[in-house]
């Protein structure tokens, strides 16, 4: 039976629980979680109203579709892989005293977290708006977190906390800097040529940061970090014109010989 701590919000040891074996120790398959990040990240492509040419076709433009018996196994291997690497952390309660952000980030410093997924029994208001302002936290209700599942969350239940201060004096911390692997056709041309990896990343992170994040949390060895500002695409919704926003691209050259498991075979 796996056990886990109980905390309260002050970081305190306040009990223990038994974790089920079927949900939080089970085999962790690395291609099932990765055709469930390829499909999440295509559900977020949306198309265009332009239409290519002959010449501008080079694959299938159809999306990768996982069945809800798919995405419950990664779910599970997911947990799995949090409880495992330490970084499940359940709280016996996270009630607050007001709608305040600035109650709800100490709170969190606490905890010595990077960015995470807190799941809530049930709605909690002031948990719910004292949180909306803090990029790198997300609540929310434990119906969803099959629809909302994202492996790139560091921890899960009720974590996080600041300890680096990055560029232009952002407070941030090597799990909120890399967002998600950005994964192309291009982006595989490089890794195949250039031993090059590319990763959305946190608009404020300079160079430094991403390379002390990518050697941290990936165990490999950075040569060089290239970023590029990308801006949003327009999009088209009806009558009315708008863009995606914006964003910022890390290209991550790795020493000879290394490697990330995540990207090999993609």
């Amino acid at each position: 039976m796996t056990t886990v701590d109980v905390y309260n919000l002050n970081r305190e040891k306040v009990g223990e629980i038994d974790l089920k074996e079927e949900i939080f120790n089970v085999p962790i398959k690395k291609h099932v979680l990765h055709q469930v990040v390829v499909s999440q990240l295509a559900s977020k492509r949306v198309g265009s109203a332009a239409t290519k040419t002959r010449s501008e076709v080079r694959a299938s433009g159809r999306k990768l579709k996982v069945s809800k018996k798919v995405r419950k196994a990664a779910l599970r291997m997911a947990l799995t892989d949090k409880v495992q690497n330490e970084r499940l952390v359940v709280v016996e309660d996270f009630s607050l005293p007001e709608i305040k952000t600035k109650v709800f980030v100490q709170a969190m410093r606490r905890f010595n977290t990077g960015s995470a997924l807190i799941v809530t029994e049930e709605l909690d208001i002031n948990l719910d708006k004292s949180s909306r302002n803090v990029p790198w936290v997300k609540v929310m209700r434990r119906e969803g977190i099959l629809r909302y599942f994202e492996i790139r969350q560091s921890f899960c239940r009720a974590t996080c906390s600041q300890e680096n201060r990055g560029g232009l004096g952002l407070t941030v911390d090597i799990y909120s800097v890399i967002k998600e692997p950005h994964i192309t056709e291009k982006a595989n041309v490089q890794k195949e040529a250039h031993n090059q990896v590319t990763f959305k990343v946190h608009k404020r992170a300079n160079k430094i940061e991403i390379k002390k994040a990518v050697e941290a949390l990936l165990k490999t060895k950075v040569l060089e970090v290239r970023t590029v500002n990308v801006r949003g695409k327009k999009r088209r919704m009806g009558l009315k014109t708008g863009e995606r926003p914006d964003w910022k691209k890390a290209i991550v050259k790795l020493a000879p010989g290394e490697n990330i498991e995540f990207f090999e075979g993609v």
